[in-house]
């Protein structure tokens, strides 16, 4: 039995959320670039709180293709 086999709606739930997340990401640094002056004060105030989402999405991502593995799993035994 192979461990590290995930079922489909695991594999569709992280493909889908990690292009999302790295959408958002792309974004972020995208509208960073237009900022006038690129001052550490604008930096911590706008653009890390949003990478935190970013990184907090990624997260609930990982936890919710192991919540379908676990339910997956159990159901077929």
């Amino acid at each position: 039995m192979n461990i590290f086999s995930f079922s489909r709606p695991s594999i569709l739930l992280l493909h889908y959320g990690l292009f999302a997340m790295i959408c958002h990401v792309v974004g972020i640094f995208l509208i960073s670039t237009t900022f006038e002056s690129y001052s550490a004060v604008i930096f911590e105030s706008r653009v890390f709180p949003m990478l935190e989402h970013s990184l907090i999405s990624v997260i609930g991502i990982f936890i919710g293709v192991l919540g379908l593995e676990y339910i997956n799993k159990q159901s077929n035994t």
